[in-house]
């Protein structure tokens, strides 16, 4: 046990001193706060979120980034000792943006607040881009994945990887030793059993079958690699669906086909989407109260796309700073916020266009656009048509 200790404190001590970001282990059944600041500060604590988190994260196999209730970022990675979920590694809050805009957000929802010593807090406090965070997030699971193994971190990798390929390959077998045909009923039962499992979110399973589907896809259409894509688009297309996340949803499923569309052979299309799976399921597992304020938030955008809408309206709707409401929106969507509305008015100029017969400047001026022309210039760099070809060319 006290070697199991030993390996703890060293990586601990490894990623803080390689990174500059603290990093401390928790046990799985520990109720400690992950940083204290609540208790200084006599909030509520987050002493929940830990066990939950390492335990998303234990599940995808991959390191996890969640927001705390002051809205600090902490990542963490699962650890495991002879395959049993043990604790896990955690990181000390990360602030998103800048330190005023988090002490306004804070004493804005909390009016007895310590300002002094939240300021005093907040400067001890490290602050990093979104992109480094997701680095961050992923290099403390690679430092760290298969704990209590001998195996290096690229064995672990590599049996992961031959793992899919095995179940591929074995599928592929057995249908040669069968001699069977795969029709069309036989995608449609196992695309059915593998919607089942992501709606149960049993990720294992869903691993599984989606490993006997692409032997079954590969059996039938062999080396015609056109074929193979589009297959594996059709997949990706299914997995995505089972999202109740609309526009994320849209953005997975078109990432995904575009790197599809790239990929060159056989055993890449197999990773990539065995990849592919673990990733939805990240998006999928994230049901915090922050993803559902910004789902508030989109929600609200949609009602009253018709209204020239600021950051500061759709900020003040969910009760936030404007600040931390666009560093957050950002974080959930990928996009920012003005893109997101802009995009979301092209979506009703599309369906006034498809299902009403007013004009591009009675669009315009019902959108609140600036005028005809810049609605038209800002739908063709969406779409590649003006308003007036693409409402001819669904009418085709």
């Amino acid at each position: 046990m006290s070697d199991f200790k030993d390996k703890i404190q060293q990586q601990c001590k490894m990623f803080s001193v390689s990174t500059g970001i603290e990093v401390n282990y928790l046990p799985i059944n520990s109720r400690q706060s992950l940083c204290g600041i609540c208790e200084k500060l006599h909030f509520n604590g987050c002493s929940q979120l830990s066990e939950k988190s390492v335990t998303i994260a234990n599940q995808l196999r991959c390191g996890y980034c969640f927001m705390c209730p002051l809205g600090f970022a902490i990542f963490c990675s699962p650890v495991r000792d002879k395959n049993n979920l043990v604790g896990g590694y955690f990181s000390a809050p990360l602030m998103l943006d800048d330190m005023c805009s988090y002490q306004d957000d804070i004493c804005l929802h909390n009016a007895h607040c310590d300002t002094a010593l939240l300021s005093e807090i907040l400067q001890g406090l490290k602050s990093v881009s979104c992109e480094r965070l997701r680095y961050l997030t992923e290099l403390l699971y690679l430092a760290s994945c298969d704990f209590d193994a001998e195996n290096a971190v690229n064995d672990y990798l590599v049996q992961q990887q031959n793992s899919s390929n095995k179940e591929i390959n074995e599928q592929i077998q057995q249908l040669k030793i069968d001699n069977n045909m795969v029709d069309n009923r036989m995608f449609v039962e196992m695309e059915n059993k593998l919607i089942q499992a992501i709606t149960d979110k049993d990720y294992n399973t869903s691993r599984h079958i989606l490993n006997k589907l692409l032997g079954n896809v590969f059996y039938s259409f062999g080396n015609n690699l056109m074929a193979l894509k589009l297959k594996c688009i059709e997949i990706i297309t299914l997995i995505s669906r089972t999202h109740n996340n609309g526009l994320q949803s849209f953005a997975f499923s078109k990432t995904a086909t575009e790197k599809i569309f790239s990929l060159d052979n056989y055993y890449t299309l197999c990773d990539y989407l065995n990849n592919a799976l673990k990733q939805f399921f990240s998006l999928a597992e994230d049901d915090s109260p922050l993803t559902q304020t910004i789902a508030n938030a989109k929600r609200y955008i949609k009602e009253n796309i018709c209204e020239l809408l600021s950051l500061k309206d759709v900020a003040d709707y969910v009760y936030l700073s404007p600040a931390y409401f666009s560093r957050i929106f950002k974080l959930q969507t990928g996009t920012t916020f003005s893109q997101y509305v802009m995009d979301c008015k092209i979506d009703e100029v599309k369906k006034l266009l498809s299902s009403t017969n007013l004009s591009v400047v009675e669009i315009a001026n019902k959108l609140q656009f600036a005028d005809q022309s810049y609605l038209a210039k800002v739908f063709k760099t969406k779409t590649g048509k003006t308003p007036l070809a693409w409402k001819n060319s669904t009418l085709q």
